[in-house]
């Protein structure tokens, strides 16, 4: 799957001569990647689109409101790879690869850093037999399901031999690159039931080859969710977002997070009011089934979560 960082490589795709500027002006501070597979869903190349406005360059990023650091992981955190804001709950970062930039993204000041993968199983191992309070182990990163599959295997093996009960999974693999997804379900199959969230946005985002994948993902025993962020200009319709859940369910999808942006830097042009976004809630339970409505939460500074 061939993934694209450079103007030069799509400005044949672009008209706007300040677009081509605005792009340039912006990757000269924040990184622009984006995968063959989604960019094949924008249909307009324009701020208009859904897709193009989630993952190109937007002039509104360069205005310094919020924090690179927004809930302060690397000051509070041991090391760069675990991150512990509940008891009971252990976040592993295991890389900073992504297959596309989310323009929103809380970690996106780990796209200025050198790639990297989490390797030390034996660290895990150690903090894991040090804390056994810890009960649900969430692969976070950059995309877990980026990791070579050895890697991924040895992770599995470790949390199964410890009797780690909630393996959990957060990936947005499935509409950037579903073919690393397919290609995992065997690796998923040997160590279900295994939870895993998708992140997805939008109903452009889903396709015919997406659904066959999650069946095929259902069969072999994952449980699969969705995390989805709540996104001005993109998302934030009450008919876009039943169109949204309900394709998900029916593709055996639990819609489980609907995500306030969180408060980092360049992200502000994103967020939604919270008392609309409370009533484009409000709006969804008259619409949906409680199957389909998923928990609007907010991450706070103290690294808590709360559920207007």
């Amino acid at each position: 799957m061939k993934i694209y960082t450079r103007l030069e490589e799509i400005e044949s795709l672009f008209i706007n001569e300040d677009y081509r500027e605005e792009f340039r002006q912006v990757v000269s501070h924040y990184p622009f990647r984006i995968s063959e597979y989604i960019l094949s869903k924008i249909v307009t190349f324009s701020k208009d689109d859904p897709i193009f406005k989630q993952f190109f360059p937007d002039r509104a990023e360069l205005v310094e409101e919020g924090d690179l650091d927004p809930f302060l992981e690397d000051e509070t955190c041991k090391n760069l790879y675990l991150v512990r804001r509940y008891r009971d709950r252990l976040l592993v970062i295991t890389t900073n690869f992504c297959f596309s930039y989310c323009r929103f993204c809380m970690r996106k000041r780990n796209w200025l850093r050198p790639t990297f993968f989490f390797e030390d199983i034996s660290l895990l191992e150690g903090y894991l037999r040090e804390n056994p309070d810890v009960k649900d182990v969430i692969f976070s990163g950059g995309d877990p399901l980026s990791l070579p599959n050895e890697l991924l295997r040895d992770y599995l093996k470790l949390l199964r031999s410890l009797d780690i009960p909630v393996i959990r999974i957060g990936s947005r693999a499935l509409i950037l690159s579903p073919d690393t997804v397919f290609e995992k379900i065997p690796l998923i199959k040997e160590f279900s039931p295994i939870w895993i969230n998708f992140h997805i946005n939008h109903p452009a985002e889903i396709d015919d080859y997406i659904s066959s994948i999650t069946r095929d993902l259902v069969k072999c025993g994952a449980i699969l969710g969705s995390q989805t962020v709540l996104l001005k200009g993109v998302n934030d319709r009450v008919d876009v977002l039943s169109e949204l859940f309900s394709k998900l369910v029916y593709i055996g999808i639990r819609p489980y997070y609907l995500f306030h942006v969180d408060p980092v830097v360049g992200a502000g042009h994103f967020r939604v009011e919270i008392d609309r976004a409370i009533k484009i809630i409000y709006s969804l339970r008259e619409r949906l089934s409680g199957l389909m409505i998923p928990h609007f939460a907010v991450d706070t500074r103290d690294g808590k979560r709360i559920y207007p």
